[in-house]
């Protein structure tokens, strides 16, 4: 029993470089607003009414709350790009059922530890991907994955 829980210890000792920690989709309505009163009961009031009244949206927005270290100082500041890729039911005239839609960020070396990015879908971009289905967010350093955390349906 007590080896065990000495195993337990020194592996959650050693520090990741990375972590995707929340992932966080809105609605956005014509006016780029998830929410009309900051309340997070109000939040969720007029996500409901977005998603009853899908007439009313006109965009997605993906806040994504992430940690990464920087670099190691002997090595070239290597930059880290947030991924966001989206599964879509898409509906309409210039839309391709079952499109995936890839969104790419750069991640200031200021902004290194932790921090929320957000990812936003504007109308034609909206239109393009329609009802997303499944998501997955990636970071990446050097085109390698350091995070990734994504949707059950992904």
């Amino acid at each position: 029993m007590l080896a065990l829980a000495a195993g337990c210890s020194n592996r959650g000792s050693t520090p990741t470089e990375a972590r995707i920690i929340k992932v966080l989709p809105s609605l956005l309505d014509a006016e780029g607003r998830a929410s009309i009163h900051p309340s997070l009961y109000e939040r969720d009031a007029y996500q409901a009414l977005l998603r009853k009244e899908s007439s009313k949206v006109a965009g997605l927005r993906f806040d994504i709350l992430w940690t990464a270290r920087p670099a190691s100082p002997g090595t070239a500041a290597s930059p880290v790009v947030l991924k966001l890729e989206l599964r879509g039911s898409s509906h309409g005239k210039d839309a391709r059922a079952g499109n995936t839609v890839v969104v790419e960020r750069p991640i200031p070396r200021s902004q290194m530890g932790r921090a929320w990015s957000q990812v936003v879908l504007g109308p034609d971009e909206f239109r393009r991907v329609g009802e997303v289905s499944a998501w997955r967010a990636t970071l990446l350093r050097n085109d390698h994955v350091i995070a990734t955390t994504q949707s059950f349906l992904w």
